[in-house]
């Protein structure tokens, strides 16, 4: 069980003003923060973990393979000032808050696939899945989380072993997932206050950087360039010379 008293202490700890809503087991922890937004009875920087999440949910309606008290799956509400056109920022984020935290707690160094996974030597750890909803005049983002932490190589089915790893595959030992989350926490903080610095953030973390990439895009599969990334997060790929934008597609390494 996530110990949520522990992960209360140390929000508190650093000021961290969370409200935090342990369940056991769910659907998806995304789908119960979009039904409390609708409700109306959410609270800004809430935090739903769970345990077990049956019907996981990654981008593009892709499940997510989740193992039970293994995996770190929270799901975080914030609203922002950021509007629509600054999602992608939004992920990008998140996802250099999740490589700070992860690279800080052990040392190795972790890598980002645009547009929201975090690899270790090209295995998937980590993904993000952000949704928003409108409430009123606000703008409120629902970002998903997902994060391998104590799963041995035999938790993964047989289609991702190649593809996935864990911090606990890395390191050969087990971590306490409250920590993860608070650290994660804590640079998600600090880094929404320096928004401004995400852009060269990500490009630092970015492993495909002038690199030939192969990605799917509105059923088409399209080679070409990754030159980076425009100031709202979309892709800037060049393809037979000409420096093209992508604000949704899935890049294959």
């Amino acid at each position: 069980m996530f110990p949520v008293s522990e992960f209360n202490n140390l929000l508190k700890k650093d000021n961290l003003n969370y409200k935090v809503i342990y369940t056991a087991k769910t659907g998806s922890t995304n789908d119960d923060a979009i039904e409390l937004v609708k409700s109306g009875k959410y609270i800004n920087n809430t935090i739903l973990i769970s345990d077990f999440q049956t019907n996981a949910r990654g981008r593009q309606i892709k499940k997510w393979h989740s193992q039970p008290y293994s995996h770190l799956a929270f799901s975080l509400i914030t609203n922002s000032k950021l509007n629509y056109k600054s999602l992608g920022l939004k992920s990008l984020m998140i996802g250099v808050s999740i490589c700070e935290a992860l690279s800080k707690l052990t040392n190795k160094n972790f890598n980002l696939k645009w547009p929201n996974d975090i690899l270790f030597k090209n295995k998937k750890i980590a993904g993000i899945l952000i949704e928003t909803k409108q409430f009123n005049s606000n703008l409120v983002f629902i970002i998903g989380v997902g994060i391998n932490i104590n799963e041995k190589l035999g938790d993964f089915t047989d289609d991702i072993k190649s593809k996935a790893t864990s911090l606990n595959i890395i390191l050969k030992k087990q971590h306490s997932r409250e920590h993860i989350l608070h650290s994660i926490i804590y640079r998600i903080k600090s880094n929404t206050k320096k928004i401004n610095l995400i852009h060269s953030k990500w490009l630092s973390y970015c492993n495909h950087l002038n690199r030939k990439v192969n990605f799917n895009y509105r059923n088409k599969k399209i080679s070409g360039i990754f030159m980076g990334i425009t100031n709202n997060g979309n892709a800037v790929i060049n393809i037979n010379g000409i420096n093209k934008i992508f604000q949704n597609a899935e890049i294959l390494l």
